[in-house]
């Protein structure tokens, strides 16, 4: 066997290995032309053969579910979209969630002391002034 007929022996068994048997699933111009020469017809169709049934058995098998990690792994390698690069911009502290909850905690509180507190009440109004004042600081100027 001359060297080019060994070599295009060994293109068909890589592209074979490689894409399969479908010649849809080949690179544009691998499958253009004669890929075994004449003499070697035979060899290529046992090639081809092997591949059609390895292609079968791989149809017939189970998509496997991909693992969290992988999932983390290919979304961590994604760029950010433009929303996130312009928070980014703005908050490049990390996270904005977290001071965001805590903001709203805050305005939670505030807004069940300020309304849903008994007013009547002069000692816990006298008490959340002690707390959010100090202890010198006195409402009603005595």
């Amino acid at each position: 066997m001359s060297d080019a007929e060994n070599k295009s022996i060994e293109r068909v068994c890589k592209l074979l290995n490689t894409y399969g048997a479908d010649r849809s699933r080949w690179p544009e111009g691998a499958a253009d032309g004669d890929l075994a020469p004449r003499e070697h017809l035979d060899e290529a169709r046992a090639l081809y053969q092997d591949a059609l049934a390895l292609d079968a058995l791989l149809d017939q098998a189970p998509l496997p579910e991909p693992s969290l990690e992988l999932k983390a792994d290919i979304l961590a390698g994604t760029s950010p979209n433009p929303w996130q690069q312009w928070l980014t911009l703005i908050w490049p502290f990390g996270p904005v969630w977290k001071p965001a909850s805590g903001l709203a905690m805050a305005m939670v509180l505030g807004l069940y002391i300020g309304t849903l507190a008994p007013q009547s009440n002069d000692v816990l109004i006298a008490e959340l002034d002690t707390l959010i004042a100090g202890p010198t600081y006195n409402l009603e100027g005595q």
